[in-house]
């Protein structure tokens, strides 16, 4: 996620503003992925 979602150059300072980015960045991040895994068959 640091590479490709924008997370290794943040430019929020403090830590609770950095979580937060890094919640919308995993949330965005699942979302994105969920199609994937919807067409998979278990």
């Amino acid at each position: 996620m640091k590479q490709t979602r924008g997370m290794r150059n943040t430019k929020l300072r403090g830590l609770a503003k950095v979580a937060w980015q890094f919640l919308m960045i995993a949330a965005a991040f699942h979302l994105s992925m969920l199609p994937k895994l919807q067409t998979v068959e278990v």
